[in-house]
């Protein structure tokens, strides 16, 4: 007699679980593009004119904690990271708020199943 699985088992749990693909990612970078188009920012040399003072901030205290942990290696490189840290800073805001929006819509629909499953339960 052969086994036949039944339906559910067919369902993979990266359907259920909000994890993070690709199209997320692909998302992710489209609104940091838009965002850096918003700011008037579509080229490198407009990168630094709009935002020349967080890049010099950013610059100082990158350098500032390489040279406490790295020293004269530690100021270069500190320096190099602190170039890239304003759009780092945008990117990593924009990833934060899309994950909470898409963990909200997800809390939302299993509170709404909650109290769907509650009234028809009649509890």
């Amino acid at each position: 007699m052969a086994y036949r699985k039944s339906s559910w088992r067919k369902v993979k749990p990266s359907q259920l679980l909000p994890l993070w693909t690709p199209a997320h990612s692909d998302t992710a970078n489209l609104i940091t593009q838009s965002v850096f188009y918003k700011l008037g920012i579509t080229d490198l040399p407009s990168y630094w004119h709009k935002l020349q003072g967080a890049i010099v901030l950013s610059v100082i205290i990158c350098a500032c904690i390489g040279a406490s942990n790295y020293g004269l290696k530690g100021v270069f490189l500190g320096g190099l990271l602190g170039i890239a840290a304003p759009a780092a800073a945008i990117f990593l805001a924009v990833v934060v708020v899309l994950a909470a929006i898409l963990l909200g819509v997800y809390c939302l629909a299993w509170i709404g199943i909650y109290y769907v499953a509650c009234w028809l339960l009649g509890s």
